[in-house]
This record gives C-alpha cells, structure tokens and sequence, in this order.
C-alpha cells in the first residue's frame, strides 16, 4: 500500500516544486526583497525539532496518527483480486524562519503560511498513478502560529504550520492474503515456502527431479 511514506514523499515534491513560484509571486506583489523573503533551504518529509534545523527558512512534514483513517473500501473490478481502500492521512507541515527583528520574523512567516496554502490549493491532486490516487481535503486546511518568536543570538525565530488532510486511494492485491499461499510443500523431501500457484497443502506428495514421490 502506499501509505504514509508515499503521500509524505509527494507532498514534500509539491512544495519542493511550488512554492518557490508562489513565493516568488508574492515578492512581486508586496516588493519584498529575496533576502526579506527567500526561498526553502530545506524541505524535510519527517519532523524536525527547531533546535536541529541549521538553514532558514526550512520546512518540516509531520505524520499524524490516524486512528480512524479507513473511510471506505471497494472491489476495483468483479472477479478481481484487487481491492482499493481510501485512507486519510492528516499532516501538520512546520515552517521555521528567522530574521533580524520581530516584525519582519512575523511577516516573513505570515507570507510563507500563505504561499503554503497556495501551493496545497493549486491543485487538489496530489498524486495520480497505479499504486495510489491522492487528494487534498481544502476544508481541513488550517494556519497556525503555533510557537511564539524567540531571540536567538540577537535574531529572531519564528514557527508555524499548516494542517490538512490528504485521501489516498489505495490498491493492494488481496491474493497474497489466500491462506493456501503460506502453506508448506515438499521439495527435494524438504519443507519450503508455499506453493502459490497451486495452494497443495502441507505434505502433499512432491515431484522430486529425476523421478518418484
């Protein structure tokens, strides 16, 4: 299944991709500088405390639980052994800053949780292919300022993030849940894995090469 490393790797390629363009429009529209507003220096697909991160602005995908993320489930096909799950994953995405000063910490985050967002609204699908198809949910999408701006070494850091929750549609194929598949067989007169073409079941007689039970 694709599960949470699948939807965290394409959600960091989005904003890897994106959120240079969105950033880059914003400093056109409020005539901020690159250094007033930079790109990412990193954009991490798993946590990352701010007392770990070495290069500002960076981002930070955190995978939260999902206790009652099965939402639905399917047959693909009748007759097929394929079944497709959709699963939500709800994740917070950090972003942390600094500058020389409150004021611009403050407004460089604000414009970086509003670049964020865009890049999340661009395009509601996420990832289209065979082993899973992902959507963003817009309504769980959220902005949060969620640590206060400290001083660090006469700079000022900044922390927020952005919740939402992404569906993935997921295919696996059930045939390999078939009980016959994990029965033993005989080979050589040795016990080996199952069978999975023919399911025989554990002590069946074997061909041996060259002839004989």
């Amino acid at each position: 299944m694709y599960g949470h490393e699948g939807v965290s790797r394409d959600l960091k390629r989005r904003f890897e991709a994106s959120l240079p363009v969105h950033l880059e429009a914003i400093r056109a529209e409020k005539g901020a500088t690159a250094l007033e507003l930079p790109d990412p220096a990193d954009v991490y697909p798993h946590f990352v405390p701010d007392v770990d991160i070495t290069a500002y602005p960076a981002l930070s995908l955190t995978e939260l639980d999902t206790p009652n993320g099965l939402t639905g489930a399917r047959e693909v096909q009748a007759g097929t052994r394929w079944d497709s799950y959709v699963y939500n994953y709800p994740f917070r995405v950090w972003v942390y800053v600094f500058s020389a000063d409150y004021g611009s910490t403050e407004l460089q985050l604000k414009r970086y949780l509003t670049a964020m967002r865009m890049c999340l609204l661009e395009n509601r699908v996420l990832t289209d292919n065979d082993a899973a198809y992902v959507t963003i949910d817009p309504e769980t999408i959220s902005e949060n300022f969620d640590s206060p701006l400290e001083d660090e070494a006469r700079q000022v850091l900044g922390a927020g993030f952005i919740g939402v929750v992404l569906e993935s549609s997921e295919v696996i194929n059930v045939s390999t849940h078939d009980p016959r598949s994990r029965l033993p067989v005989l080979v050589d007169g040795t016990v080996t894995a199952a069978d999975r073409t023919t399911g025989d079941p554990a002590g069946a007689p074997a061909v041996i090469p060259g002839g004989g039970l």
